[in-house]
């Protein structure tokens, strides 16, 4: 296991180490998206610990993260990384105890924020084409119209860090519940009780064959995860309250649809799951019940 996670670690392309490889590849295994993208915006950016004065403030203000656009510069902090024998790289799923995994997602969405950060400015904006005309010629002026703040590029870049991570912790919590009506608990890694199995094969309708099932309401998850409020410099913006266009929503969400893979709606992460090993998993919780 040591020697596979150290392969990992090494992944690159060229001569190109990154740290990042196993957070994506932990990313893929247990949210089922493909960050293959950060590998591309990381190398234009620098990803480093905290020197000595930046660790006190992150220390002093409680931040995870942080990231410096003028620099391209994502500090994290010293409790993000983890040393795997030859350098520092970022923590993945793997690297938690089963009783702390819980946690990763709450570090993995403050981490994808600032990543998003350097996407925008080292991608979105630096590559002519649909999407940076989107963002500078429709949304960009559309916040400096309908959103009092001065600044409409900081309300767009914070949109955009906050679509992203907040859809991170979103989409997990969704294959969680998902996982949980189909008798695995996502966190621990195994199956319902076998009382609670047998209540949950009841609930499915006694199926011959367990399959993660449809939801007859399906949901766009633009509408459930492009958040309400961004916050910027100590002030909440209600996004809601501006009228905010749902065209608007979809398009921004579906930036991360198109370059991470995200779940469009939920039968669309339903789909995702019966394609992936997370549908072997609960054909063998159901096993000895079927």
């Amino acid at each position: 296991m040591k020697l596979f996670l150290l392969s990992l670690s090494l992944l690159s392309t060229g001569a190109f180490a990154s740290k990042l490889a196993m957070f994506n590849s932990s990313v893929k295994t247990f949210l089922l998206l493909d960050f293959s993208h950060l590998l591309e915006v990381e190398k234009e950016i620098t990803i480093r610990a905290p020197r000595l004065y930046e660790k006190w403030m992150m220390d002093k203000t409680m931040a995870q993260a942080t990231y410096n656009d003028i620099l391209n510069t994502i500090v994290l902090h010293d409790d993000n990384f983890i040393f795997d024998g030859v350098e520092k790289r970022v923590k993945s799923f793997y690297d938690f105890k089963s009783q702390q995994r819980f946690s990763f997602i709450s570090n993995a969405s403050t981490i994808f924020h600032e990543l998003s950060h350097a996407d925008y400015d080292v991608s979105v904006e630096e590559t002519p084409g649909p999407w940076r005309d989107f963002f500078t010629k429709e949304l960009t002026p559309w916040l400096r119209k309908n959103v009092n703040y001065q600044k409409a590029k900081d309300l767009n870049h914070e949109l955009f860090g906050y679509t992203a991570g907040d859809s991170l912790f979103g989409i997990q919590s969704e294959i969680s519940d998902i996982l949980f009506v189909h008798g695995y608990n996502y966190i621990a890694g195994k199956c319902l009780s076998e009382k609670l199995l047998r209540k949950a094969y009841e609930r499915m309708g006694r199926p011959r064959e367990v399959v993660f099932t449809e939801d007859e309401n399906d949901s766009s998850y633009a509408d459930k995860f492009v958040p309400r409020y961004i916050f910027v410099r100590g002030k909440d913006y209600d996004l809601e309250k501006a009228n905010f266009p749902r065209a608007y929503k979809v398009r921004l969400y579906d930036y991360f649809v198109q370059k991470y893979a995200f779940p469009s709606s939920k039968n669309d992460l339903i789909y995702k799951l019966n394609q992936s090993h997370f549908l072997d998993k609960i054909q063998k919780c159901f096993e000895a019940i079927l």
